[in-house]
């Protein structure tokens, strides 16, 4: 609701977002006390997601990226949140997109795992992508595809092409 509210907006001043997110909540017909505490979060979200800014900013982006970087970058996060939100809110708010992130660095450590042989990263791989849920699952499955698709050309280098074609 509050990432639709702002997506729609075109503004992104602090009074036209509650102005808009207030239209929305009347329609819904929620009570009055409802809609006040509805108002107040999205007032800290709206906060939260201009401190954000500056987060990912002061964290900025290592080049090569590495494990470590999101790492830190997920944890600043995280205790940004704490500054605006209980940990009731958190969860509702964030829930599934600290999940997300979580496997995400998961899948990260594993890639850049030098201890690891292909066919360990692929099988770690595809255990973290079995954890997820089932939308989650679906956003990545284009990478999912392309890694195949790597795997095969990779398999079939040394294959002649008659044996190519057989496969």
């Amino acid at each position: 609701l509050f990432d639709g509210v702002i997506a729609r907006s075109e503004s992104k001043e602090r009074e036209v977002l509650i102005n808009a997110l207030e239209s929305d909540l009347k329609e819904m017909k929620l009570t009055a006390k409802a809609s006040e505490r509805l108002l107040a979060l999205f007032g800290r979200y709206i906060d939260y997601k201009t401190a954000l800014t500056s987060v990912k900013e002061a964290v900025g982006e290592a080049k090569p990226f590495s494990s470590d970087d999101m790492e830190s970058k997920l944890f600043a996060i995280q205790n940004l949140r704490l500054d605006y939100f209980s940990q009731e809110e958190i969860v509702a708010l964030f829930g599934e997109q600290q999940l997300y992130d979580e496997m995400a660095l998961a899948r990260l450590r594993i890639e850049q795992d030098k201890s690891l042989t292909s066919d360990q990263k692929q099988q770690l791989l595809e255990d973290n992508i079995a954890q997820l849920p089932d939308d989650m699952k679906a956003s990545l499955q284009p990478s999912i595809d392309i890694r195949k698709v790597q795997q095969i050309k990779s398999e079939s280098a040394s294959l002649s092409r008659e044996q190519r074609l057989a496969r």
